[in-house]
């Protein structure tokens, strides 16, 4: 990835994760298209990327591509941590806790998982919104007076003309946005990955070690969820939750799997070959688009998925994603 001081072109998934799955001495990947049902070779640098996906808006030039730069930053420890991850050499705890970072990161950085933060965020407002009307409409005249003062003379904003009755129609009006969507959407990725990561460093890990005859693939997504356990409404479905393991391919022929077993050892074991079409089968379930140096194997895994001609879209938990958004917001709020 680019460390210029200008870099444009963002990419989700790492190159330096993307270049694993390359076939021994060719540059090129095949790369396939649920809605367009459409195969064709690329290289990594022109797969899984976007335009300033991480670029901050309304900055200095010196600020708009920091978390772009620190990504890059990251990548570059991480790239000879999973070498030896797939050598099965150890690493000490320092590397441990940048593979957590750096899967913590991926689960959040691609952008169907930014387009979710951004739907939490949305209802987020919406509760901050009803949140402050019920309060309003509770206050006496005499309370509501100190509370717009107190706001006059923390914005410095003119309130004298403000009364319960227009606030109150402001606020359910909809005219009500963030000021900059965009990088509160990036800082709540930060965030996210971030404490992410940190749970993931306490868990175990399992490095799965597959034969040159059967390898993973990897996807827009580069990582999906699997139940190890006992997964409830409750404890809820997400990457940090009880029950709930992740399943990270990082090479073509070998797999990161961090469980939720409060244990922070490594193991490493040599996987069956029905078992990684499995892994790679729900890859390919959750993903958009898939990448493998074996244009074969993809073609199985689209015919056998019935993935043609279609995209995937997530059907988010709009029960989980409220509690979240209220949560987070009345935190916010109070503070």
């Amino acid at each position: 990835m680019s460390m210029s001081s200008s870099p444009k072109k963002h990419h989700y998934l790492p190159q330096t994760i993307q270049r694993n799955f390359l076939a021994d001495g060719e540059k090129l990947l095949w790369y396939y298209d649920r809605e367009k049902d459409k195969y064709e070779q690329r290289t990594p640098k022109g797969i899984a990327k976007v335009r300033h996906l991480y670029s901050y808006d309304g900055v200095s030039l010196d600020q708009r591509y920091v978390l772009e730069k620190a990504f890059s930053v990251l990548e570059g420890k991480a790239a000879p941590i999973f070498l030896k991850l797939q050598k099965t050499e150890a690493i000490n705890q320092e590397e441990h806790n940048i593979i957590s970072e750096f899967v913590g990161m991926q689960y959040f950085r691609t952008p169907i998982k930014l387009d979710a933060i951004t739907g939490v965020i949305d209802k987020g407002v919406e509760y901050f919104i009803e949140n402050m009307h019920d309060k309003i409409v509770d206050m006496s005249d005499d309370d509501f007076q100190i509370f717009i003062n107190q706001y006059g003379e923390q914005s410095g904003k003119e309130v004298s003309a403000i009364t319960k009755e227009n606030l109150m129609s402001y606020l359910m009006s909809g005219n009500i946005k963030l000021s900059n969507a965009k990088n509160f959407q990036l800082n709540t990725l930060v965030d996210a990955g971030t404490n992410l990561g940190i749970k993931l460093s306490a868990r175990r890990w399992v490095i799965l070690h597959t034969k040159p005859s059967h390898e993973f693939i990897t996807s827009d997504v580069g990582l999906h969820l699997t139940v190890d356990g006992d997964a409830t409404r409750n404890t809820g479905f997400g990457p940090g939750s009880p029950g709930m393991a992740i399943i990270f391919p990082f090479a073509k022929d070998a797999a990161l799997m961090i469980t939720s077993m409060p244990s922070a050892n490594i193991a490493h074991v040599n996987f069956d070959n029905e078992l990684v079409s499995v892994v790679n089968a729900g890859l390919a379930r959750v993903s958009g688009q898939l990448y493998s140096s074996n244009k074969v194997l993809l073609e199985k895994l689209v015919k056998a998925g019935n993935l043609a001609k279609t995209i995937f879209k997530p059907i988010f938990d709009e029960e989980q994603m409220r509690l979240f958004a209220q949560k987070h917001f009345f935190e916010v709020s109070n503070r």
